[in-house]
């Protein structure tokens, strides 16, 4: 690994990323709230946020500004797997194994501004090593010298989809964003395991509210849409803002 890993968690001090991480011999750094610090492993390294509770966005965007490196990875703590595609088979790896094989991939691609890998259930079926635009989520590398130039920046407003907005900004800007398609993790559905956002998903028209203002921000780029599930979610027509050939 030759890039920074950092692991924003909350409430979470049996992360099951930095735990794996840690076991595998990757370094790494978990961003902790100051009331939460005394609770997670003193062998994992910590960096410790100046505040608490200000949400999921501000401390995005604290690693983003604070870290000082050009290039870094940011990982969801409740990260289960790291895996490797081979055959069609999603493979079980270590994670300093699959990051390295990612981290290759990604910055091999002219003009990115962020990639991500790819998730489990659809990494096997994936007929290409790679992809360009959509989604960046959970295992995520991001150019930060691209976006402090372009003024890309994790939106407080726009929490829940935070992530999503933060992507469209960068396809918005001209950059490029790509998956690593053959690399992948597995993680919980969102809002479905203690810690983290759980709180904030099990309020009554949070996640209804996020897609409204994504909506506002992102005319005739993101629809709001009802799953069969009853889930209140975004359609994104990614390609909208796709860089052109």
């Amino acid at each position: 690994m030759t890039l920074p890993i950092f692991v924003p968690s909350k409430c979470r001090p049996q992360s099951s990323t930095c735990r794996l991480l840690y076991e595998g011999g990757v370094s790494f750094q978990v961003v902790v709230e100051p009331q939460d610090a005394e609770s997670y492993p003193p062998e994992w390294p910590q960096v410790v946020l100046p505040e608490n509770d200000r949400g999921i966005a501000y401390v995005r965007q604290f690693i983003l500004e604070a870290n000082g490196a050009e290039h870094f990875w940011m990982l969801d703590d409740d990260i289960t797997g790291f895996y490797g595609v081979m055959n069609r088979r999603c493979v079980r790896s270590e994670p300093g194994t699959v990051l390295t094989q990612a981290e290759g991939s990604l910055l091999a691609v002219p003009g990115l501004g962020q990639g991500a890998m790819e998730y489990q259930q659809f990494a096997w079926s994936a007929a290409r090593p790679g992809k360009s635009t959509g989604y960046c989520d959970v295992a995520v590398l991001v150019d930060a010298g691209l976006c402090q130039r372009r003024r890309i920046r994790y939106r407080h407003e726009m929490t829940l989809k935070e992530d999503r907005d933060f992507t469209l900004q960068i396809l918005a800007s001209g950059a490029t964003v790509a998956r690593s398609c053959w690399t992948a993790f597995s993680a919980p559905a969102n809002g479905s395991n203690a810690g983290g956002l759980a709180d904030v998903y099990a309020q009554d028209g949070r996640e209804l509210e996020a897609c409204r203002r994504m909506a506002e921000a992102w005319p005739g780029i993101c629809e709001p849409i009802v799953k069969p599930s009853g889930r209140r979610d975004l359609k994104i027509h990614w390609k909208k803002l796709a860089p052109k050939a």
